[in-house]
């Protein structure tokens, strides 16, 4: 059994460009209007086909490596689809596939080239991962405009989130200071929220930062809480399973935690589950209410790292992640 309820925690808006005279800085007369800025909580979850939830290599066996982005077989064999995607580009010998996914709580888009295959695949047409692309006995793969191994690229990004799937879901804009939940995709809940005394995303313990990604509530509480600060969880106490895979490879590369400690973090986390919180990291990241009701336009650096509900809003977000359904996952 796991906990229903998924949050990615975010930042940035989504901002239209300035349109400008070709060959100079000054803005077209004749433009027209600028549309209105896409709603940022909508902006991050819309998408024109299936995030990729994982990649996995195009050239399984009997492919075997024959240099950079180069595979070859003895015979015709099968190349699969690497993840999500749509056909972008279509000719005799060649594919490309347009991908779009989240690193964390980023959206990100990549596309995908296959030069070699047989195919009868048609632009437009979506493909799931693993799905068949064509066949041939060499083939060529590229990450469009990146010089990255393919290799390397598919092979680190085996899993990757898919909050549009999420039964339930809160999303928090830390620019935007708001809290929304999400029921199947419908907005059910919208409330401000506070965040840690400092500003920024958290990177170790002590900072009092709050942190951006996507996490899972692992464990939640109405009390009661002893203590001196028992009161400041203002009834509800929702811990979500920071760190996560990308903070651990953060915390790697800072010296802050070591690679065994990195794998760990990076399986409890898939598997839905509370991760380590003592090491340098911090931990003890979660959702909760306040001492006394709180005002809108008072100072929203109020927590250690925790995002702080109004008390009339704490019951609201209780209520979907009181309840648990069953399933593996992450």
């Amino acid at each position: 059994m796991r906990h229903a309820l998924l949050c990615c925690l975010m930042t940035g808006c989504v901002e239209l460009a300035e349109v400008h005279a070709e060959g100079g800085s000054s803005p077209l007369a004749a433009a027209p209007p600028a549309a209105a800025p896409l709603d940022p909580f909508v902006a991050l979850l819309s998408a024109p086909w299936a995030l990729a939830d994982g990649f996995v290599s195009p050239a399984p066996a009997p492919w075997r490596p024959c240099g950079l982005g180069c595979f070859e077989a003895k015979a015709e064999a099968v190349a699969v689809a690497p993840a999500n995607g749509r056909v972008m580009l279509a000719e005799p010998g060649l594919v490309e596939l347009e991908h779009h996914f989240f690193e964390n709580h980023v959206r990100k888009s990549a596309r995908t080239r296959f030069e070699g295959l047989q195919h009868s695949l048609t632009v437009g047409q979506d493909l799931k991962k693993g799905e068949a692309l064509g066949k041939g006995s060499r083939l060529t793969v590229t990450i469009v405009g990146s010089e990255e191994d393919p290799a390397l690229f598919f092979a680190a990004r085996p899993q990757l989130p898919d909050p549009s799937v999420e039964p339930i879901l809160a999303l928090i804009h830390h620019d935007e200071q708001e809290l929304r939940i999400l029921r199947d995709g419908v907005e059910v809940l919208r409330a401000e929220v506070g965040f840690g005394q400092a500003t920024g995303a958290k990177e170790r313990r002590g900072d009092n930062r709050t942190p951006k990604g996507v996490y899972r509530v692992v464990q939640h509480s109405k009390g009661p809480f002893d203590g001196p600060f028992g009161a400041y969880y203002g009834g509800h106490w929702m811990r979500l399973n920071y760190p996560n895979p990308w903070d651990a490879a953060r915390g790697v590369d800072a010296g802050l935690i070591t690679v065994a400690q990195q794998r760990e973090i990076t399986q409890r986390y898939w598997a839905g589950l509370a991760t380590n919180e003592r090491t340098s990291l911090g931990g003890g990241i979660g959702m909760h209410g306040w001492a006394e009701e709180w005002s809108d336009t008072s100072s929203r650096q109020m927590s250690w790292g925790c995002i702080v509900l109004h008390l009339s809003t704490g019951a609201g977000v209780w209520g979907p992640a009181g309840r648990r359904r069953g399933g593996g996952g992450w």
